[in-house]
């Protein structure tokens, strides 16, 4: 669902993380569904983009991503 990711992570210490980053790892046609959807002032804004492709974007930024409906999405954290 709908959410923002946390600004801090821990580690041997505390560091921030104020920006996210969703990286594309498969091509648009390869998987239905699995966009990445940002909740914007002007509405939703919506990202599947090419492999390779990268979306940076403040970690307060709500966001979820859609379910696939068809094919593998591959998860890297």
């Amino acid at each position: 669902g709908s959410h923002v990711d946390n600004s801090v992570m821990h580690y041997k210490e505390p560091l921030r993380t104020d920006v996210s980053l969703t990286v594309f790892l498969n091509d648009p046609e390869e998987y239905e569904g699995g966009e990445l959807v940002m909740e914007a002032p002007g509405g939703q804004q919506r990202f599947k983009l090419a492999a390779g492709s990268l979306v940076g974007y403040p970690s307060t930024c709500v966001h979820h991503v859609e379910t696939i409906t068809r094919a593998i999405r591959t998860n890297y954290c």
